[in-house]
C-alpha cells in the first residue's frame, strides 16, 4: 500500500451496523463528506437504527448495481482485469475469489475467506491493491452468525473507468 492510498481511504463504521464488524471506501471523499456533515445526527440514532440505515445503503447499492446495464465490451475487459489483479494478490490476502462482474461503470468483486477473523485481518489486501480499473471501493464485513464458517464478502466498485496502460 502506497502513502497516498492511505489518505484515500476512510473506516465508515455507520456502514458496518450495530452488530459489529466494518466498512471501508476507497475514493469516496464526497461520501465521507456527507457522513461527516450527518454525525451529529447519527449520534442521536441507536445502533440498532444505524444498523438498518447501513443494510438499506447497501442494498440499494447493490440494487443499482443490479439494474445498471451491461456494456459487454467495457465489462468484458474491466472484469478479466480486475481478476487478474485480485488473483495475483489471492495468496498474500488469505482469500479465494469467487468472482468478478461488470457492468458499465461498476463491479462486483467476490471473496471467501476461511473465517471472518481471516476476513477482517486481510480485506485491505485487496481493498488497497492499485487496481486497473479506477473506482470508488466500498467493502462491508458485518458480523457472521458462526465467524468460524468460511466468510464470503464483496466489494462493490462505482464510477469506475478503466487506467491506460503506460
Amino acid at each position: 500500500m502506497g502513502p497516498r492510498a492511505d489518505r484515500r481511504f476512510r473506516l465508515l463504521p455507520a456502514l458496518a451496523g450495530a452488530a459489529g464488524g466494518l466498512a471501508v471506501a476507497l475514493g469516496a471523499s464526497a461520501a465521507v463528506t456527507r457522513l461527516g456533515e450527518h454525525r451529529a445526527a447519527r449520534a442521536a440514532r441507536s445502533p440498532a437504527e444505524l444498523a438498518a440505515e447501513a443494510r438499506q445503503r447497501r442494498s440499494e447499492a447493490m440494487a443499482a448495481f443490479q439494474r445498471e446495464r451491461v456494456n459487454e465490451d467495457w465489462a468484458r475487459e474491466a472484469s478479466a482485469r480486475i481478476a487478474a489483479r485480485l488473483r495475483g494478490v489471492s495468496t498474500h490476502g488469505q482469500y479465494q475469489l469467487a468472482g468478478v462482474e461488470c457492468r458499465s461503470t461498476s463491479c462486483l468483486a467476490t471473496f471467501d475467506w476461511p473465517d471472518y477473523q481471516t476476513a477482517s485481518d486481510r480485506y485491505t489486501v485487496a481493498l488497497y491493491e492499485l487496481m486497473p480499473v479506477n473506482c470508488t471501493r466500498v467493502l462491508a464485513l458485518p458480523r457472521p452468525a458462526d465467524p468460524n464458517q468460511t466468510y464470503r464478502a464483496s466489494m462493490l466498485m462505482t464510477g469506475c473507468h478503466i487506467r491506460e496502460e503506460p
